[in-house]
């Protein structure tokens, strides 16, 4: 017994024992692990070169971020970019247009593109000095990509697009930045050679270095075969035609997604390709290319395309395979232009079933356009008559048609979902008729018609359409129109006419100004123009306090000019030049006019300024200066 109770006694001591032990070991190893992470977390501080305590931002980097930002001339002079400390304080990492890496604090984003003036590319690319540096409102000086961008080595994104580097050489160190996955610098103002150092980016997905003015060009792209991640490219408006190779060097990067290879100045377009690698390729732009060839069946075999550019492309007029079943997948397809042969579209064409948006011009339109039921987005540059069966694409949102002769059918009004209407016609002798039906498109957003013979009856259904914002009618002949009863149309929307921009120019449109012009509450621009409008301003016009611009010039319009028009607290131009008013000007017409700028009202014999505004040189040097440029 003694024993056992010695023995179980020396076990029941010998369990704490080991306990203690095992705490021990336990304490000395959290110990350790303690000691370890502060030593690590002091080294995350201090043992990393240029990391300042008590932030993310890494020192080095944000000197080199403010050398950039200091050679770029939009940075330098606009918020939130030349407020970064102001705003964020000394940490680089919470400035607009940066991001870090959470864990490693290292900038691996910078933004610092320019907002563009709008968000629709235009085929009609200006030149870069003429685009930025002569804007009178944003006056732009030249930049520069400062080296210090070589301290940014964990970069992955960099964005410097529509910015002005007064076509200076492109960079060629960008290509040490091997970390980029994405590289924007379109829009700049680059020129020269793009370098081949470029081909170093091997981790790129994304290279957009379009539109810069054609003042970039390339010896050959043998460099962009080594971009084998590359998803996203953008060659637009760059100079290809040295580079001969360019489709094997492009066919080469089966990882492609998107290529757009807009004007580039390529004229060779191989008709035949012994392997096709583009097996994610989906869009494909070759748009604004001569192309001395005929039509290559290998883009056939593309069968993952959903959108196609061909517009404009063949110097010459190759006859269009009818082949396209094989691009069930195509949603958006523009072809036409110079060199196509005006034949008729091919029967397979009709197939696309999930074309959403479709371009064509010089090519004659297809009958049975209903088999195209998905059609959002139409654009036909045309001669002769529209068939009816456009009235069957009840999807359709937006009609751009321009051409000769052009007949646009009744049917027009059946397209209720329409959002914007575009009719331009070329033809001055033999002007087509817009249909009355027209007035049935509810639901429009924009209306733009011109070179058309314009009747009574369609000017008065226009006042129907409530929802317009933009209205712009020039260059027609009004056959009996008179403009009081579109307004008079307008006014009489339950919720209020939508329209911000009326533009009636140049019609020959006649009748007189109604009271009620006083209710399109959300006009911003007037412009009647050129027409026979008689009788007088109505004093309404002074209840349009969103005006900026009221163009008068150019009609019958008689009595005394409203001195309502002095509460205009928008306005910045006036012109009422070439009517019969009479009266005279007074202080009161210019009241509240803080914002003018552009006055004329020349033509007027029985007008005149009175002696006070003759004696305020602003008005009545304005008022010279249109009188000599009119000449009177």
């Amino acid at each position: 017994m003694l024993g056992s109770g010695r023995g179980g006694s020396l076990r029941r001591v010998a369990l704490p024992l080991q306990h203690a032990v095992f705490l021990a070991g336990a304490c000395w190893v959290l110990l350790s692990l303690s000691l370890l992470c502060v030593g690590l977390c002091h080294q995350g501080t201090e043992g990393r070169p240029g990391l300042k305590a008590g932030g993310n931002c890494i020192d080095r980097e944000r000197k080199a971020l403010l050398a950039v930002r200091a050679d770029i001339w939009y940075t330098q002079n606009y918020p939130p970019f030349s407020s970064w400390e102001k705003i964020n304080g000394e940490d680089c990492c919470l400035w607009e247009g940066v991001e870090c890496d959470n864990q490693t604090g290292h900038v691996i984003k910078l933004d610092l593109r320019r907002p563009h003036s709008t968000d629709d590319d235009d085929y009609d690319d200006q030149d870069f000095y003429v685009t930025y540096k002569l804007m009178e409102d944003d006056p732009m000086g030249d930049s520069k990509v400062s080296p210090s961008l070589l301290n940014l080595t964990w970069l992955r994104y960099l964005d410097l697009s529509n910015n002005y580097f007064g076509r200076a050489p492109f960079p060629s160190f960008i290509g040490a930045l091997v970390n980029l996955e994405y590289l924007n610098l379109s829009r700049a103002g680059f020129g020269g050679t793009l370098p081949p150092q470029l081909g170093g980016l091997h981790h790129l997905h994304s290279l957009d270095l379009s539109r810069n003015g054609f003042f970039l060009k390339v010896e050959n792209l043998r460099w962009l075969s080594h971009l084998s991640h590359l998803q996203y490219l953008d060659m637009s408006r760059v100079d290809l035609s040295a580079a001969t190779d360019w489709l094997h060097v492009i066919n080469s990067i089966p990882s492609l997604s998107v290529v757009r290879l807009f004007g580039c100045g390529l004229q060779t377009l191989p008709t035949t390709l012994p392997q096709v690698n583009f097996t994610s390729l989906s869009t494909l732009d070759l748009s604004w290319n001569y192309f001395v060839s005929t039509w290559p069946l290998w883009l056939f075999n593309i069968t993952s395309l959903t959108e196609l550019d061909l517009s404009y492309t063949f110097d010459s007029g190759p006859i269009i395979p009818d082949e396209f079943e094989k691009m069930k997948h195509l949603e958006v397809l523009k072809l036409g232009g110079l060199g196509i042969d005006g034949g008729v579209t091919p029967p397979s064409l009709l197939t696309l079933n999930k074309l959403k948006e479709l371009h064509l011009s010089g090519i004659r339109v297809p009958e049975h356009m209903e088999k195209l039921s998905n059609l959002r987005t139409l654009a036909l540059s045309y001669i002769g008559q529209i068939p009816e069966s456009l009235g069957n694409l009840s999807r359709l949102e937006s009609l751009y048609i321009q051409g000769y002769i052009i007949t646009v059918p009744e049917s027009l009004g059946n397209l209720v979902n329409m959002k914007d209407l575009i009719l331009y016609s070329y033809d001055t002798i033999s002007r087509g008729g817009i249909p009355e039906s027209l007035g049935k498109l509810r639901g429009l957003k924009t209306l733009d018609v011109y070179g058309f013979n314009v009747s009574h009856e369609v000017l008065r259904n226009m006042g129907h359409l409530c929802n317009l914002t933009r209205l712009e009618v020039s260059g027609n002949i009004g056959r009996g129109a008179e403009v009081n009863e579109l307004f008079e149309g307008l006014s009489q929307c339950t919720k209020g006419s939508s329209l911000e921009h009326l533009a009636l120019r140049d019609n020959g449109f006649g009748g007189h100004l109604p009271h009620q012009v006083g209710q399109l509450s959300n006009l911003n621009s007037l412009d009647l123009a050129g027409n026979s409008i008689v009788g007088s301003i109505p004093a309404s016009i002074g209840e349009l306090k969103s005006l900026t611009k009221l163009i008068l010039r150019d009609n019958n319009l008689t009595g005394l000019v409203p001195s309502s028009i002095g509460q205009l607290s928008n306005l910045m131009s006036l012109d009422i030049s070439s009517n019969r008013l009479d009266g005279v000007l007074s202080d009161a017409h210019f009241a509240n006019l803080s914002k003018f700028k552009n006055f004329g009202m020349s033509y007027n014999p029985a007008l005149s300024l009175s002696k006070t505004l003759q004696n305020r040189p602003c008005i009545s040097q304005m008022a010279s200066n249109t009188e000599e440029a009119t000449g009177s």
